[in-house]
């Protein structure tokens, strides 16, 4: 009988052992949520990393295409865009100059339909630009052949065909040997203004007279921990924030002879 008391105790005993008290409960859970908002920001920070890495992959990728093109073209840069082409029932397009660089970053040659088809869409989009895009309007026609761009040439070097666009005097595209400091000299830079930032739409441009402040709040903030990525004419790669890019006796966005 004695035996038989004590081994219930017993298993009382390792029972309410085994068993969690409440404030012992809460006291895990509250490690657990330090834990969770100790490591959330780093890994936040590594995703945004991540993220800067691969839009800057993506920007060499553009900006080596942009080179190739000038080198099978006489040394003459790509254009921002040609000029408007109505397609039926309202329709209209922009050749842009990611449609022009298409073949030499994974795309296919650009036919004059589809502008999306051509493109390898994964070189053109930054991983943090998660702005929308919806088919763009021009002098009240519709472009539904557009594909979303990240990416915008600067007008000093890149200026479209039919207009100076920039306001500096020339017409069209610069000769790639006329730059004389090309690691000096912005030739894509990343940014989204509204909706007309796209391949085939004429967003997909813009000089240092009109001040990178037109763009979206997120673009002047700098996609990249308060900086974007620009890539320069010889072919490299650098995060900066806008500001960074003009000052007392430098202005990288200026054609220089």
């Amino acid at each position: 009988m004695k035996e038989a008391h004590m081994s219930r105790m017993d298993t009382h005993t390792e029972s309410s052992r085994a068993a969690f008290t409440l404030v012992e409960l809460l006291v895990v859970i509250g490690i657990i949520a330090l834990l969770i908002s100790i490591l959330l920001p780093a890994l936040n920070a590594a995703r945004q990393s991540a993220y800067g890495v691969t839009c800057s992959s993506n920007m060499r990728i553009a900006a080596l295409g942009v080179i190739m093109y000038a080198n099978d073209n006489h040394g003459w840069l790509p254009p921002k865009q040609d000029g408007w082409q109505q397609d039926v029932a309202g329709q209209g397009r922009f050749r842009t100059w990611g449609l022009y660089i298409s073949r030499y970053v994974g795309g296919t040659p650009y036919t004059g339909s589809d502008h999306e088809r051509h493109m390898v869409r994964s070189i053109f989009v930054c991983p943090s630009d998660d702005s929308e895009w919806q088919p763009a309007t021009y002098g009240g026609l519709t472009s539904i052949f557009c594909a979303k761009n990240s990416y915008v040439a600067n007008l000093a070097l890149m200026d479209e065909i039919v207009q100076d666009s920039d306001g500096d005097g020339f017409v069209g595209p610069r000769k790639i040997s006329s730059v004389k400091q090309s690691s000096e000299t912005i030739m894509l830079m990343e940014a989204t203004w509204s909706l007309w930032n796209m391949v085939g739409y004429h967003g997909a441009g813009f000089a240092y007279f009109t001040g990178y402040p037109l763009f979206n709040d997120r673009a002047v903030a700098g996609y990249h921990r308060k900086k974007n990525n620009w890539a320069f004419l010889d072919g490299h790669v650098v995060a900066l924030n806008y500001i960074q890019t003009y000052g007392d006796g430098y202005n990288y966005w200026l054609y220089k002879k």
